[in-house]
């Protein structure tokens, strides 16, 4: 206990970003599926400019020789998230296809993962192609008005991680 506490305090004194360095160093160093507890460490080290290597990690479910939605669940959905921060034409692919899986097929009834965390896996997929039912997925209404009028015009009021809500506001995911 008297270590754990240690180790705590000296964190606690330590840089946000030497933490995260430190993080990196340890999670996120292999991937052997698409899943929210195995890639969201991968969101983390593409933040700090790790891209390179989240995308070595990544190559087997870009060139297709693995398929992250084979046998998807909500945590597969989510698994995508760190693809949506590459800039690769299969990695958009990818997450306009696990988007439109989710779109279909949410799996509402199976954990929290698609609640939490397919709203900003259809956020980005949205902000690849634009594509007014990513952002509108999951509610009662259509899409705002706000919300055509900002794709329609080719605006990029909102960044990547970021959801709507079903009055068209904004909010960090």
């Amino acid at each position: 206990m008297l270590r754990r506490s240690l180790l705590l305090a000296a964190m606690a004194r330590e840089s946000p970003r030497h933490v995260a360095l430190r993080l990196a160093g340890t999670y996120g160093q292999s991937v052997t599926g698409l899943v929210y507890t195995q890639t969201f460490s991968l969101v983390g080290r593409s933040q700090l400019g790790q891209t390179g290597e989240v995308a070595r990690l990544l190559e087997p479910y870009l060139a297709g020789a693995l398929d992250g939605l084979a046998q998807p669940t909500p945590s597969h959905y989510s698994g995508h998230l760190p693809l949506a921060r590459l800039k690769d034409p299969r990695a958009s692919a990818l997450v306009r296809r696990a988007a439109g899986m989710a779109s279909k097929k949410p799996l509402d009834n199976e954990m929290s993962d698609s609640v939490f965390m397919v709203c900003p896996l259809l956020a980005h997929a949205g902000m690849h192609d634009r594509a007014a039912e990513h952002f509108a997925h999951g509610t009662a209404l259509p899409p705002s008005r706000w919300l055509v009028s900002t794709l329609s015009a080719g605006g990029s009021r909102l960044g990547p991680g970021q959801c709507v809500s079903a009055a068209g506001a904004g909010f960090d995911a």
